[in-house]
């Protein structure tokens, strides 16, 4: 088939280099916001280029991160020692801020199927093991899962997340800061991927006093309204929202 004749395609340069980061295999953000403005120069803000964070011929990423294989495993022995349950909560919180990383660029966010839970596995045929439901989730799938959907929900509401001017405010090896402007809309995107609590100095290239949590709706009151000072828990995702009033016409 001619590759010409698809309206899209899967992003696997963007794939490739965002699961070895957020597995924590090979961290740093600094690479990772090079190759995501690298990858909107090739594909423009606006493209249908699908995004994942796991593929059925590999190993689920979640198992990656909790450090049961790599992506370089023999197929046969991952097969013997297939990962089973997750050891650590921080790996539901890696694949979580990799959906995430989905969910706030242009393209179209692509689930494969249990990714939204945390499906563990090996590549090849245990990548396919029976998907879970509901009542069969642990607290913590259960949790991720609740949280994957309350994305899915912030995308469909903020044309920000998929469509918005992509802008680093703050950035290093283990954190960034992202800005996604939409006209008025003004979302910020803060990444901790590490074992340590920050306290962030944010510079903000617009004038806010209060900043609006998208996924529990807290209100943060600013003292300063060109910098946000924000305490970013260790392996936490925080976005936050920001209106701009309309200036408005005034008529005689």
């Amino acid at each position: 088939i001619n590759p010409a004749e698809f309206d899209a395609q899967l992003n696997f340069s963007l794939y490739k280099k965002a699961k070895n980061h957020f597995s924590g295999l090979e961290i740093d953000f600094v690479d990772l916001n090079k190759s995501i403005i690298e990858n909107l120069h090739i594909y423009q803000p606006i493209n249908l280029m699908g995004t994942f964070t796991s593929l059925n011929n590999e190993a689920r990423f979640i198992s990656v991160a909790d450090g049961q294989l790599t992506y370089h495993d023999d197929s046969s022995s991952a097969f013997k020692n297939s990962p089973q349950k997750i050891s650590n909560p921080v790996s539901y919180e890696k694949l979580f801020m990799f959906t995430t990383m989905n969910n706030s660029l242009p393209g179209i966010p692509i689930i494969y199927y249990g990714e939204e839970y945390g499906q563990p596995g090996a590549d090849g045929p245990d990548s396919k093991r029976d998907m879970k439901f509901q009542r069969e989730l642990t607290i913590l799938e259960s949790h991720l899962k609740k949280r994957v959907s309350k994305l899915n929900l912030l995308r469909n509401q903020y044309p920000a997340l998929s469509i918005g001017d992509f802008l680093v405010l703050r950035e290093s090896k283990n954190y960034t800061v992202w800005l996604k402007s939409y006209y008025n809309e003004k979302i910020i995107i803060i990444y901790n991927l590490q074992n340590q609590i920050i306290d962030l100095n944010i510079p903000l290239p617009f004038e806010a006093f209060k900043l609006t949590s998208l996924l529990d709706d807290e209100i943060i009151l600013l003292d300063n309204p060109k910098m946000a000072n924000l305490i970013i828990p260790l392996y936490q995702f925080l976005i936050y929202l920001h209106k701009m009033q309309s200036l408005g016409h005034h008529y005689p």
